[in-house]
């Protein structure tokens, strides 16, 4: 009777365990695995495909296929892609081309650190009348692409640059990424031969091996503007080169604004005038001078009163441009109200700008000495006459002489 129920157990027990096993063999064995990321890496702000591929390892059918993507930072979906995609059934064993490809259009946030970053999906199906529920995570490469090294400033010294001194360019750049730059190169493009600039005492690229997440650089240069630099703002160009931690290279193109030029030097003189103590009319010529490496323009000067004269000549006196150099001259006409004077003053206000638009004001006085009495009589006397002069002391001279020789030769004769 023993043997019997043990008889009797064992065939039980075989007959389940050939139930299951033949229940298995018809199951569905679902593999979902990431196929692919476009583009690879992606940059933070951008769209990225994400592919999955869908495989029944088993001989069942899974019907009621479906994937859901859980949004999950920095990953969201975009507007028009739905969460659910549903595959519908998966026969068995199917082939490498008929297993269905799931792909989710997704956006990538802004602020989202470079490297490996998880997304993930919820896959489900039915087994029988079972539903089976999965999920899985995988990895999206980011990188991150804008800006990530930004020139934070840009400092000349002095601001305007004057042509034959030196300066000094100074650009602060800054790591705006999470991951630290390598191998960083800054160049000041002065090859163009239309730069009348020229680097002093470095070259015009300079490296720095590392700069870690946000850290901050500072590339110097020395510069000089051509002794015969024309005033005026030049256009630099920069290259920067440099790498992230996935040694992808970047490149950066801009541009800077040099200033030429220097605080012009204005003289203001007065020419050769000979007017007399007493006068009642004349001219008082003013020379007014640019002695300095740089032009000037919209030069004005105008004649202030003065309780001393009444100007005769027009108050304000246009000259427009004065290149170095150069020098123009301005007649002023005057009356004077004081024949006792012994001079008289000319108060002007000359108002210009350099060639970059610099506004400059000076104001003078120019002081005319009057000629007095004796040197009036002295001026009056011709030249004539003193030539006339002259001939008559000639004349008398040789008639002594004459008369002298005469003598000696009388008297020689006599002896």
């Amino acid at each position: 009777m023993i043997r019997k129920t043990i008889l009797l157990f064992c065939i039980l027990l075989l007959t389940l365990n050939v139930a299951a096993f033949a229940r298995e063999s018809i199951s569905p064995a679902m593999q979902v695995t990431l196929l692919n990321q476009d583009p690879d890496p992606v940059g933070s702000g951008q769209y990225v495909d994400i592919k999955y591929k869908v495989e029944n390892l088993g001989s069942g059918v899974a019907r009621n296929f479906t994937i859901k993507f859980i949004p999950r930072y920095p990953f969201v979906l975009d507007t028009n892609q739905e969460s659910v995609v549903l595959v519908g059934s998966v026969g068995g064993y199917q082939d490498e081309e008929e297993a269905p490809i799931v792909e989710f259009k997704v956006r990538v946030d802004d602020r989202a650190v470079g490297g490996d970053n998880e997304v993930e999906i919820e896959y489900t199906y039915l087994e029988a009348s079972r539903k089976q529920t999965f999920r899985r995570e995988d990895n999206i490469r980011v990188q991150e692409i804008d800006a990530i090294l930004a020139i934070q400033e840009v400092s000349i010294n002095p601001e305007e640059l004057a042509p034959g001194e030196h300066g000094t360019v100074a650009i602060r750049v800054a790591n705006l990424a999470t991951t630290a730059l390598r191998d960083i190169s800054l160049k000041l493009d002065l090859a163009d031969n239309t730069l009348p600039i020229a680097p002093v005492g470095s070259a015009t690229e300079k490296k720095l091996s590392v700069l870690s997440a946000g850290e901050t650089a500072t590339f110097s240069f020395k510069v000089i503007p051509y002794p015969s630099a024309v005033s005026g703002i030049y256009k630099v160009p920069i290259n920067i080169t440099y790498f992230d931690d996935l040694n992808n290279k970047f490149t950066q193109l801009d541009v800077i604004g040099l200033i030429v030029g220097d605080e012009p030097d204005i003289s203001i003189v007065l020419d050769q005038v000979s007017l007399m103590q007493g006068f009642q009319k004349g001219i008082v010529p003013v020379k007014i001078v640019n002695k300095h490496v740089v032009d000037v323009k919209f030069l004005d000067v105008t004649v202030k009163e003065d309780s001393s004269f009444t100007l005769l000549s027009p108050k304000e006196n246009y000259i427009g441009n004065l290149d170095s150099d150069d020098f123009e001259t301005l007649d002023i006409e005057v009356f004077n109200k004081n024949k006792e004077a012994s001079s008289i003053k000319v108060p002007l206000s000359v108002v210009y700008r350099d060639a970059n638009n610099n506004q400059f004001e000076q104001e003078v006085v120019i002081e005319v000495q009057l000629l007095g009495v004796d040197v009036q009589q002295k001026e009056k006397t011709s030249p004539v006459t003193y030539l006339i002069i002259l001939v008559v002391i000639g004349f008398i001279a040789y008639f002594f002489w004459r008369r002298h020789k005469h003598k000696k030769e009388a008297e020689s004769n006599n002896k």
